[in-house]
């Protein structure tokens, strides 16, 4: 079920699935530090681990709902993470962006 994650505030406790390191179906806890402005968008700051392979995985709230969808992690800091608000993405799943696949 997705979320509203404009509800989502600093400090929430939330939830990020993903496959880190191929290691499928890894569950990490963290919270909400901030807001975050970036040239393309707006992200939800993480307190928690984000590694390679947690990148597309959802973000949920405590109730089992989607917020986000899990972007980028800090090359500096391990416990420091992004996700894309899912409420940014949800004009995309209404109306998704045809692409096709060219060969050659």
């Amino acid at each position: 079920m997705l979320g509203d994650s404009d509800s989502l505030k600093q400090g929430s406790h939330v939830v990020a699935m993903g496959n880190p390191q191929g290691l499928e179906f890894s569950v990490v806890e963290g919270v909400v530090s901030a807001r975050r402005d970036f040239e393309v968008a707006e992200m939800i700051q993480l307190a928690m681990p984000v590694e390679p392979g947690n990148s597309g995985g959802p973000l949920l709230d405590l109730q089992a709902r989607v917020h986000g969808i899990l972007t980028l992690k800090s090359a500096v800091t391990r416990n420091l993470g992004f996700a894309m608000p899912i409420n940014t993405l949800k004009p995309l799943l209404e109306k998704p962006i045809p692409y096709r696949w060219k060969n050659g």
